[in-house]
């Protein structure tokens, strides 16, 4: 079992300073990076997964929904049949 190490105590680096003055603050930023990090990976991964819910809800919507056939689209007359 690792004891843990107390601010006060010498830096198991080996640096001879104590452990707040040495590797304390540079590892409580790399947990803080790694913390960071998990919470934009679950926010994201949520939002991914709302949009997927909503692209189905949408998918679903428009196969449900039957339209009329509707009539073919004429083109425009030619200029020329458009003339006196």
């Amino acid at each position: 079992m690792d004891k843990k190490i107390g601010r006060n105590d010498p830096c198991p680096c080996g640096s001879g300073k104590k452990y707040k003055q040495c590797c304390q603050k540079r590892e409580q930023f790399e947990r803080t990076k790694k913390d960071i990090k998990m919470r934009s990976i679950k926010s994201l991964s949520g939002g991914i997964t709302n949009m997927m819910s909503n692209i189905g809800d949408l998918n679903k919507k428009l196969t449900e929904k039957k339209e009329e056939p509707s009539e073919p689209v004429k083109p425009p007359e030619s200029p020329e049949s458009l003339e006196p």
